[in-house]
């Protein structure tokens, strides 16, 4: 069979993957796929009308929000012999799917959307509890780099790519886990969303305005579960949510991302004298979107990241700079390390995630409203320094700084109080490690266990999954 992709977009080039992929599973590969393209002389529909309507073709409409022009495009074309493309691939996907299932004698199963390698890791631990009772998965992958790893990493499981809307026609899975509130699940599958960081949803309102952030958070509601790192996490999602989500959708799990970070560490501890001698501090910023002052919400720019570096290498610190690991949040990141690169103790650090040995041997971390802020200083023990030059930006946002920052945690509106509050945990590192190893046993939720609540919960999803099909 001949079939037309209309557009050429991302969409449609994941529907060519995953259908070429299931042709060859199939033992064919015996179908065409062409893209329609209008903007490239040659494979505009225009000039691929004839050969369509010669060949019988099946053009596959691969768009959501155009289907319907598109419809209009083709049958002006006289060409009628068309249908929703991402409809058509995810019922191949959900035939080829059952079959794998029978082949594993299985009837259930778990999808994970897997947004880009360091965070799906973070859950790396629930897979292989997963997997050791031989539960199926699913995976929807968002980038081909990562399409073609998972094939290679899970052989036995099944992997898709979807980077735009097909993910909300897939209905084959009978429970969809996601760390991003972007994606919109299949109402069949019962969607659990596992949001990254450790105080979500305050975490938005460092990246958008206050409007979009209460929107997004309102946008969760959405979602058959929601999944709680801490007390304050989960309290913030009752104020917020209070009207659309009853607390038993409100999970208080923990979050398998830091306790990989506690498993790593071991019996941790370290010496205070040695850490204020190094004088090693982590300067991690997370930075999407710049106003037209060249400064985020927060009131930091690009400006503001490379006085605070001088400052540090002037007083006599090491300076470990960590971008985003996501590229479109590394914003500007690259040029301010080639500043740098020449100064010494400067290190520019793009690891995914931070070293064992550099939480043992910093003395702090400086941040915005990034999560690192937050696991930096509970899996090292140490206290962090919120950088937050816009005065107004808690009142702008209609939140306490102590919804956000614990005892702990230093908040900084310029330079020369980052300066003095590392001063002050240099002079207090001792008192500060048993004060948020007692904190972080009290705030967060099955604190180095949370991989195993979480694989609890999902079996006992699936169990009542599986009851409800023999009640049918």
């Amino acid at each position: 069979m001949h079939y037309y992709i209309y557009p050429k977009n991302q969409d449609g080039e994941d529907v060519v993957t995953n259908l070429s992929f299931i042709d060859k599973a199939c033992g064919g590969g015996g179908n065409i796929y062409t893209f329609i393209d209008d903007g490239i002389k040659g494979s505009a529909l225009s000039d691929l009308q004839a050969e369509i309507l010669e060949n019988n073709g099946v053009v596959l409409i691969c768009s959501k929000y155009r289907f319907f022009d598109l419809c209009d495009n083709l049958e002006r074309s006289g060409i009628t012999n068309y249908t929703c493309g991402l409809t058509f691939c995810a019922n191949k996907i959900k035939e080829d799917f059952n079959l794998h299932l029978k082949r594993k004698n299985k009837n259930n199963s778990v999808g994970f959307l897997v947004t880009q390698l360091p965070h799906s890791e973070h859950m790396l631990s629930v897979l292989k509890g997963l997997q050791k009772d031989d539960i199926p998965l699913f995976f929807v992958v968002t980038d081909i780099q990562n399409y073609h790893k998972y094939k290679e990493i899970y052989p036995n499981e099944y992997v898709v790519i979807s980077r735009c809307d097909l993910t909300e026609k897939i209905d084959c899975v009978d429970i969809m886990h996601v760390t991003s509130h972007y994606a919109r699940i299949h109402s069949n599958a019962i969607s659990i969303l596992n949001p990254q960081g450790l105080l979500d949803p305050l975490q938005n309102y460092f990246y958008f305005s206050r409007d979009e952030v209460n929107s997004l958070i309102g946008s969760r509601a959405n979602f058959d579960y929601i999944f709680c790192h801490t007390k304050k996490m989960l309290d913030q999602y009752k104020k917020r949510l209070n009207f659309f989500v009853s607390t038993t959708r409100l999970i208080p799990v923990g979050y398998p991302s830091f306790d990989s970070y506690l498993k790593s560490l071991g019996d941790y501890d370290y010496d205070c004298d040695l850490v204020c001698k190094e004088k090693i501090v982590v300067v991690s910023f997370t930075i999407s979107t710049i106003g037209e002052s060249n400064k985020d919400i927060a009131g930091i720019g690009k400006d503001d990241i490379v006085g605070l570096i001088d400052k540090l290498l002037s007083s006599k610190y090491s300076v470990v700079f960590r971008p985003h690991p996501e590229k479109c949040k590394a914003l500007f990141m690259q040029g301010i390390a080639d500043m740098f690169k020449d100064r010494d103790n400067f290190t520019y650090d793009t690891s995914p995630r931070i070293t064992k040995e550099l939480l043992s041997k910093a003395l702090s971390i400086i941040s915005n409203g990034s999560s690192v802020l937050h696991t930096f200083s509970l899996a090292s023990l140490k206290p962090s320094i919120c950088y937050i030059p816009n005065k107004d930006f808690f009142s702008d946002i209609g939140i306490g700084s102590d919804d956000f920052l614990n005892e702990s945690q230093f908040l900084a509106t310029d330079i020369e109080s980052i300066m003095k509050s590392l001063q002050t945990i240099e002079g207090n590192l001792a008192k500060y490690k048993e004060k948020i190893r007692c904190f972080m046993e009290d705030e967060l939720f099955n604190c180095g266990n949370s991989d195993e609540f979480i694989v609890s919960f999902i079996k006992k999803l699936l169990f009542q999954v599986s009851l409800r099909g023999q009640d049918k």
